[in-house]
């Protein structure tokens, strides 16, 4: 520019302000950056869950309950990775646990509405709002899915009235 004497070739290199500088800041670089962490965050819970299941280890309490915390957080990152059987498996393993873990209905409500099972979605959010009934997450998340099942089941007897005309 002529005020710092510098041309914009000069000016652009290195300082990231330039208009053929990539944005790492932008949506889909946030997109990766979490996937890779979500990525490494479920080696990290199976390993451990593992561990924690490794034949012949007496589970007492405190071991109990970190294998039920690295269950839920598996499932959280299959979720987040869209491997929603794998989710479903960690969340039925917590339920064997813990039948009173309002988490863990949630995720498993979670894994159910991303394999597009809505009504089993919607009775884990309601099992879970049962257990937890000031979470607002969850009343929001419920009406969400109810609204999905409804159209859902428009959707389905639209196809099949259809079917037998």
């Amino acid at each position: 520019t002529p005020s710092t004497g510098q041309n914009s070739s000069t000016r652009d290199r290195g300082t990231g302000t330039g208009k053929h500088t990539p944005n790492y800041s932008n949506s889909l670089g946030r997109k990766w950056a979490v996937l890779c962490r979500t990525l490494g965050s479920r080696q990290y819970y199976l390993k451990a869950v593992r561990y924690l299941e490794h034949d012949g280890y007496d589970m007492d309490k405190p071991c109990q309950g970190l294998l039920v915390t690295c269950q839920l957080n598996l499932a959280q990152c299959f979720n987040s990775l869209t491997q929603y059987k794998d989710a479903l498996k960690s969340c039925n393993s917590v339920i064997e646990h813990d039948k009173t873990s309002a988490k863990c209905f949630f995720r498993r409500g979670k894994a159910y509405e991303g394999m597009g099972e809505f009504d089993n979605a919607v009775a884990d959010y309601k099992k879970a709002l049962e257990l937890n009934p000031e979470d607002k997450a969850i009343t929001h998340t419920l009406h969400r899915a109810e609204q999905l099942y409804k159209r859902q089941r428009d959707r389905d007897r639209q196809a099949y009235s259809k079917l037998f005309k």
